[in-house]
């Protein structure tokens, strides 16, 4: 594939991500977004390091509106949802900022997309590049770059890691970075990377096979222990107060009630996708995205020994583990089913995809994922 073509695809990846969060940030209600009246005052109130682009940024970000008193009519079971478009409202000035200000925050996941490549680099390079700037037009991922937090910034951080995977101490860098922006996210991050440096070892012991085998006994093994776990890690100490919260959080049924152990990875799934703290769900794009992953395991099943090169198969053992992780994870960790802690491991999980199907087709039917969206927010506002 010429450079031109490379440049082209990224391009226009970058092109719809820009469009597409305009669009997200013109009608999503204000404030529906996972623990708003925590975060959103921290980022217009709180100081930040110097090193923060919330500092540097910080004169467009004080006169922000951060509370919210936005109103929707959903429960968990509900498949549609009313939203009081005058509760939920939000300026149009603020609403063109914070649009404006996820485009200049995101510019290190746009440059790395699309000049990330060198004459000399291979196909796994571009096939990173495209992936990258694929994952950007994935609703899930437009909807968490865009929210008022400083998780917007730890995610970015955390997609850089998937450009940069084969510089691991680049990688270490970034996670420090993650864990002084969010610590809960900087651990899933660092968690991650851990699990894949072990199962890489794995395979290149036992194969492909025994790694997917042990990754499935894990998974097992984390449904069988489930939150018992906490009583473990409250005794670490910096995981001390996180372990005794959700520890409080359980005995008081809040989060039993909220994240059923059956039912979080299937809340995983559609926050991936697109379902907010008020409830805010898109049947439609569930079920067309559902029917695509199987779709997809089953090709990529029957295709895996016709492609040749290690690329894809390490590609390939890279998405194995990013979806065995995110499902061990919820089922020790009842507060993090919300995929806001997973969503950078998008790219890892489609990489190979991109081996499989035609480039443009993927860039068709995210674009096409984000338009159901689109109608079933606009129908919800009606």
């Amino acid at each position: 594939m010429s450079n031109y073509k490379l440049l082209r695809y990224s391009l226009y990846c970058a092109l719809f991500f820009i469009l597409l969060s305009g669009v997200y940030r013109g009608i999503l209600p204000f404030g529906d977004e996972p623990d708003f009246d925590v975060r959103a005052p921290r980022i217009v109130l709180d100081s930040h390091p110097s090193w923060s682009p919330y500092n540097w940024l910080s004169p467009l970000y004080d006169d922000m509106q951060y509370l919210s008193h936005c109103e929707i009519d959903a429960t968990p079971l509900s498949l549609s949802a009313t939203i009081d478009a005058e509760s939920c409202s939000e300026s149009l000035y603020q609403r063109s900022t914070r649009w404006f200000l996820m485009i200049i925050l995101s510019a290190p996941l746009l440059f790395s997309s699309v000049f990330y490549y060198r004459k000399n680099d291979g196909v796994d390079v571009r096939h990173r590049m495209h992936s990258l700037a694929l994952s950007l037009i994935f609703p899930g991922a437009i909807y968490y770059l865009g929210v008022f937090a400083e998780e917007q910034f730890s995610l970015i951080v955390s997609l850089l890691c998937f450009m940069y995977w084969k510089r691991k101490l680049l990688i270490l860098f970034l996670i420090a970075i993650v864990l002084l922006l969010d610590f809960g996210s900087g651990l899933v991050v660092a968690s991650f990377f851990s699990m894949a440096l072990f199962y890489t070892f794995v395979n290149k012991r036992l194969g492909f096979g025994n790694a997917c085998l042990i990754m499935l006994i894990q998974v097992v093994c984390c449904y069988a222990i489930g939150f018992s776990i906490l009583e473990y890690t409250k005794s670490i100490s910096f995981l001390a107060n996180k372990s005794e919260a959700i520890l409080l959080a359980l005995e008081s049924k809040v989060l039993i009630d909220k994240y059923p152990l059956v039912l979080r990875p299937i809340i995983t799934f559609m926050s991936f996708v697109f379902y907010t703290p008020a409830f805010l769900k898109v049947p439609v794009v569930y079920v067309i995205v559902g029917i695509a992953c199987l779709f997809s395991l089953f090709k990529t099943y029957m295709k895996r020994g016709s492609i040749s090169g290690n690329d894809f198969l390490e590609s390939l053992l890279l998405s194995v583990i990013s979806i065995s992780f995110i499902v061990s994870f919820v089922f020790l960790f009842p507060s993090y089913a919300n995929a806001k802690y997973y969503i950078f491991l998008l790219p890892f999980v489609i990489c190979p995809l991109l081996y499989i199907y035609d480039n443009y087709l993927l860039l068709l039917f995210f674009v096409t994922l984000n338009i159901f969206v689109f109608l079933h927010v606009i129908y919800f506002s009606i």
